[in-house]
């Protein structure tokens, strides 16, 4: 059994958060030395890699999400406007779409049945 306590103060001005806690065992022993955050890991994938398209108008959230998806081993593509997605796809085949619903250039309602008839 773990017994936890934990003490979080506002930030003062110029100063960072203050944030503090203390955990024991039930043997009564204690440990409050802070632990060093480790580096991650890249485990062996065993999921097949995807081809992703992320068609996100904000930019760095769209790259933010890229570079995440590539780092877990995915082929991804960006686009920024739904007419951009449509070209993008038409050249990536993607296995998935991440499809913003508020897209600059076309209803994104409307952007699943374009993309449809643009394969057939």
């Amino acid at each position: 059994m773990l017994n936890a306590s934990a003490l979080a103060s506002e930030p003062s001005p110029g100063q960072g958060r203050v944030r503090s806690g203390r955990a024991s065992r039930e043997d009564g022993k204690s440990s409050t030395a802070p632990q060093q955050p480790q580096p991650p890991t890249k485990t062996p994938r065993t999921a097949p890699s995807l081809r992703l398209l992320i068609v996100e108008d904000n930019i760095d959230a769209a790259d933010s999400l890229s570079l995440l998806l590539q780092y877990v081993g995915h082929e991804v593509a960006v686009a920024h406007t739904g007419p951009a997605a449509l070209e993008a796809a038409r050249d990536v085949q993607p296995n998935v779409v991440l499809l913003d619903i508020g897209l600059p250039g076309m209803e994104a309602i409307k952007w699943p049945s374009s993309y449809a008839r643009m394969r057939t």
